[in-house]
C-alpha cells in the first residue's frame, strides 16, 4: 500500500505541475497496445490482473511502465517483459507472474538485452521457473536492479552432461533442481541492490530428493567421462543435484564493475555465483544455501566484505580456478574481509 500510494501521489503531482494526464493501460485493449501508443512516455498499470499471451516488448528510449497491477503470462514459451535496444527505460512496482499450471516456463520473467541506463525497481517476479533467470540482463550497461522480490524460480529438470566437452568429462545426465533468480551477463556497471531472492517451492530436503529421484542418472554414454570415478559411474548417482543460483554474474573478462549490495537470499543452490572482474559483494545475507558464494572461472578483483553467510552446507566462500580460467585471465587479486560465517 505504501508503494502504491507513493507512486500515485508522485504521478498526480507531476501531472498537476505539467498539465499532463496519466496514461493508463486500462484505456487500451492490451498492455502492449498502451506501450506502443505511448512510446517514450510513462504508462501506468492500475491494480488488477492483465493476462498476456506474448511478451510485453519495450524498445523505445525513455519508456516507463509502473503501477500496482499484475502481468500474468499464460504462454510458457514467452517472456513476461522484454526491454531491448533502448536507453533510460524504467520498470517499477509491477508484479510479473505466470498463470496457474504454466509456472514452469521456457523464458524469463524479465529480459533486458542490448540496453543502457535501465532501472528495474520494486518489482515482484513470482513463480517464473525457467532455465534462464527470472530476471536476466545481457549485453547492457549502466543498469540497476533494486528493491525487487524474486520468489520461487526453481524447477525439476535434467542436467545433461552427455554432449561436447561435458560428454568427454562426465558423460551422464541426471535429475536435479535447477533455476536462477537474477542473471547478469556481458554487462558493465550494474547495481544489484536490496533485492530478495527466495526459493520456497523447491527446497533441498530429503523428501523432495526422494519424490523426484534427484541425483539419479537418467542416461549415460557408452564411455565413462574422464572426471568420473568408477564408483560413481556404477552407482549411477551424484550428490550435486541442487543446481542454479540466486544471483549469477557471468562472462569473465566481458562483465565488470558490478555491485552486489545488501541482498537477502534464502534456499539457493549457490547464493552468489561470480564469473567476472571488478565485483563488489557487500552487506548481503545468504541463508540456507548449499554454497553461499563463489568466484571462479577467471574472476579477478572481487571484494567480498561485510556479508553474513548463515548455515553453510558445503562452502561459505569459495575462490578457485575453473574451466574458463586461462593465461592472462587467472583468478586472483581478490579480498575477503569482515564477513560473518
Amino acid at each position: 500500500c505504501s508503494l502504491g500510494f507513493t507512486l500515485i501521489v508522485i504521478w498526480c503531482l507531476n501531472s498537476a505541475l505539467t498539465g499532463a494526464e496519466i496514461v493508463s493501460v486500462a484505456e487500451y485493449p492490451s498492455v502492449q497496445a498502451a506501450v506502443d501508443a505511448n512510446a517514450g512516455q510513462a504508462v501506468y498499470v492500475p491494480a488488477g490482473d492483465y493476462l498476456l499471451s506474448e511478451e510485453v516488448s519495450i524498445s523505445k528510449d525513455g519508456t516507463e511502465l509502473y503501477g500496482l497491477g499484475r502481468l500474468i503470462q499464460q504462454n510458457p514459451r514467452a517472456a513476461i517483459v522484454r526491454i531491448h535496444d533502448a536507453k533510460r527505460v524504467t520498470l517499477r512496482g509491477v508484479t510479473l507472474t505466470r498463470s496457474a499450471g504454466h509456472e514452469v516456463a521456457e523464458r524469463e520473467g524479465i529480459r533486458v538485452d542490448h540496453a543502457e541506463y535501465i532501472v528495474l525497481d520494486s518489482l515482484q517476479v513470482l513463480d517464473n521457473r525457467a532455465k534462464d533467470g527470472a530476471i536476466t540482463m545481457t549485453d547492457s550497461h549502466h543498469c540497476e536492479i533494486r528493491n525487487c522480490l524474486v520468489h520461487n524460480y526453481s524447477r525439476i529438470t535434467v542436467d545433461d552432461r552427455t554432449q561436447g566437452n561435458e560428454g568427454k568429462y562426465y558423460g551422464y545426465a541426471f535429475n536435479c533442481i535447477d533455476g536462477t533468480g537474477i542473471v547478469v551477463s556481458n554487462c558493465q556497471d550494474v547495481l544489484i541492490q536490496s533485492n530478495r531472492v527466495i526459493e520456497e517451492f523447491l527446497q533441498a530436503t530429503p523428501e523432495i530428493k526422494e519424490e523426484y529421484d534427484l541425483g539419479t542418472f537418467v542416461r549415460r554414454n557408452e564411455q565413462r567421462g574422464e572426471l568420473v570415478s568408477e564408483q560413481t559411474w556404477q552407482a549411477g548417482y551424484v550428490n550435486n543435484w541442487h543446481q542454479g543460483s540466486a544471483i549469477t554474474i557471468s562472462s569473465p573478462e566481458q562483465t565488470r564493475y558490478v555491485r552486489v549490495i545488501n541482498n537477502h537470499i534464502e534456499n539457493a543452490a549457490q547464493g552468489i555465483d561470480i564469473h567476472a572482474d571488478h565485483v563488489l559483494v557487500q552487506g548481503n545475507m545468504v541463508i540456507d544455501s548449499f554454497i553461499r558464494m563463489k568466484a571462479m572461472h577467471g574472476s579477478r578483483y572481487v571484494l567480498i566484505a561485510n556479508n553474513h553467510f548463515s548455515k553453510s552446507v558445503l562452502w561459505a566462500i569459495g575462490l578457485m580456478p575453473g574451466a574458463s580460467s586461462k593465461v592472462g585471465n587467472e583468478d586472483g587479486d581478490s579480498i575477503i574481509t569482515g564477513n560473518i560465517i
